[in-house]
């Protein structure tokens, strides 16, 4: 059987995770063969793969997205037919209009901002990024609709697409795993006076670092412990002005530390340094990063919306990342309480033991599969 991956030259880090994933050596089936098509970039970001994998390598994508939108209507199907493959698979979400109608396709639901009218409404209406939401929103209804076959990241994402698309029939829920290098069982220990909280997140509106950087200058106000943020992500998402707005608020503290994204080796080092998780966001489909605290053994305080607290399931402090009294309570919950603190994390190491890389990797090509052969 043949698979052609149709990919996008710009994933978020979770679409390069899942490829990473799915395309590792030892997690494709060996009467399987996978078709790549990507760019060189894709190709390195990717590293090591399955002796099944055979990368098609354009020199690169059109960076336009109107060329873009060209290539992909007028070339990508001419590609497709030369390798003939059984189905092709859109882990990004996107299927042309123009999908090749003797073949079976699979796509992903990935995006879950787009999806959301209220998540959209935060944007103020005349923005760039509010316009890209709304124009992803319709662009990913109609790839839901021409898909044979839909793979979703979490139930949560599952019930909120279907209520608004019926004729979604074949579809699967199939979380992403956890790369091996990230788990390192909890320690019970008490908490020194020096304590460091990270969160990794790009600035996006809905991740809400500034509520949580407000958090922390509250419970700095009610604790003798010396608090320090490590927040990690790129620093040019839409929450970004609110970010810098509030840094002048809180007169730019010391306590602060902002870096940029980093490599996947480094980022697990800044994980297992960590005294303290702290997840904010409002929205999410299938977050990589809190199964990745999880997995590091961190005890977690996070955003009460789903599917957070379906994913963690009460193995941490809940709180409304909205409010910054609310964030400010749960993390000093985990702080007071070395026993408390402790049974969070060992309680969320071990519900990460159930996701990997290879389970996540075997239900996606059995459920492929099963749709290439369905009539």
């Amino acid at each position: 059987m043949r698979i052609f991956i149709d990919t996008i030259s710009r994933g978020c880090g979770g679409y390069i995770n899942h490829l990473r994933g799915i395309l590792a050596p030892g997690n494709i089936p060996k009467d399987i063969e996978i078709i790549v098509n990507c760019d060189k970039s894709l190709v390195t970001s990717i590293g090591s793969v399955d002796k099944n994998v055979i990368f098609n390598k354009e020199n690169v994508f059109p960076v336009n997205r109107f060329v873009m939108k060209a290539w992909r209507l007028n070339a990508l199907p001419k590609i497709i037919k030369y390798y003939s493959p059984d189905v092709v698979f859109s882990p990004s979400g996107n299927i042309e209009i123009n999908r090749l109608k003797t073949i079976k396709y699979v796509t992903m639901s990935r995006n879950l901002q787009p999806h959301i009218a209220s998540e959209r409404r935060r944007l103020p209406i005349y923005t760039y990024e509010r316009l890209r939401l709304e124009i992803l929103h319709k662009i990913f209804n109609a790839s839901l609709r021409r898909a044979d076959g839909v793979i979703f990241l979490s139930n949560y994402a599952k019930e909120i697409i279907l209520s608004k698309n019926k004729k979604i029939i074949h579809n699967i829920v199939i979380p992403h795993g956890i790369r091996e290098s990230f788990r390192r069982p909890p320690s019970q220990k008490p908490i020194g006076k020096n304590i460091k909280i990270l969160y990794v997140s790009d600035f996006n509106i809905y991740k809400n670092q500034w509520n949580v950087a407000r958090a922390i200058d509250i419970l700095k106000n009610i604790t003798t412990k010396n608090i320090r943020l490590q927040l990690i992500g790129n620093q040019n998402g839409s929450g970004y002005k609110l970010w810098v707005s509030t840094l002048s608020k809180l007169g730019y503290p010391n306590w602060i530390e902002v870096i940029s994204t980093v490599n996947q080796k480094f980022l697990i080092e800044y994980y297992h340094n960590a005294d303290l998780f702290v997840f904010a966001s409002t929205i999410e489909n299938f977050p990589n990063i809190f199964l990745e605290a999880m997995a590091s053994g961190l005890p977690i305080a996070y955003s009460k919306y789903r599917p957070m607290p379906d994913i963690i399931k009460n193995s941490g402090s809940q709180f409304d990342p909205l409010n910054p009294n609310s964030i400010a309570e749960a993390i000093n919950k985990l702080l007071i309480d070395d026993d408390y603190r402790f049974q969070c994390a060992k309680k969320a190491y071990e519900i990460a033991l159930n996701y990997s890389w290879k389970m996540t990797s075997a239900k996606t090509y059995e459920f492929i599969k099963k749709i290439a052969f369905s009539k």
